[in-house]
């Protein structure tokens, strides 16, 4: 497993940008020792930009993950792109907060994207914001809580911004009930 690793690494274009998710990533955990799929020290063979502790990791471990990649590229220039995707079917109903990083630089074609996903249950979502480090998060993450119910723990403005106060549920989940009435505003 370990040549296929190093053969992949070497195979990606720059920039290379490496999370090592979870323990079993890091140190090989329970599966170290009897698993073709799991390296132990996969630090020791290409370089680690950032470790997730955990298994699997917890949404509160991406904020270091980002604060971590944010230093390493403070020196460039980012366009951040914060979205949220509504639910991936093949990760067992959870829902996801999409995180893309963009580097934009005059005179290159090709801009360079890092692309970071974190997943939250169903039942009571909740993920760290990034609000902190990316002041532009805070419409995006609004909009995911108005819309899917994600809270973004420690946003300071943690409130509706396309539904009414008023609006009861989460519009775009696949299990939300439509209301059988509309309440038509006059116009005047």
């Amino acid at each position: 497993m370990a040549p296929s690793l190093v053969r992949l690494y070497e195979q990606i274009p720059e920039p290379k940008y490496v999370i090592a998710m979870g323990a079993c990533t890091i140190t090989g955990g329970m599966f170290s020792t009897d698993s073709y799929s799991t390296i132990r020290g996969v630090d020791k063979l290409i370089p680690v930009d950032a470790y997730l502790s955990g298994c699997p990791p917890k949404p509160e471990a991406v904020i270091d993950a980002i604060t971590k990649l944010r230093k390493k590229l403070s020196r460039e220039i980012y366009e951040d792109r914060i979205r949220s995707q509504p639910e991936n079917r093949s990760s067992g109903g959870l829902l996801a907060s999409v995180y893309h990083l963009t580097r934009i630089e005059y005179g290159i074609d090709q801009p360079e994207e890092v692309c970071i996903k974190v997943f939250a249950p169903r039942k009571n979502p909740r993920i760290p914001s990034v609000f902190w480090v990316w002041k532009s998060a805070d419409f995006q993450e609004r909009e995911s809580y108005d819309m899917l119910g994600i809270l973004y723990d420690n946003h300071p403005r943690m409130k509706r911004i396309l539904m009414p106060e008023s609006w009861i549920g989460w519009p775009l989940r696949k299990d939300y009930i439509a209301p059988n009435f509309y309440e038509i505003q006059d116009a005047h």
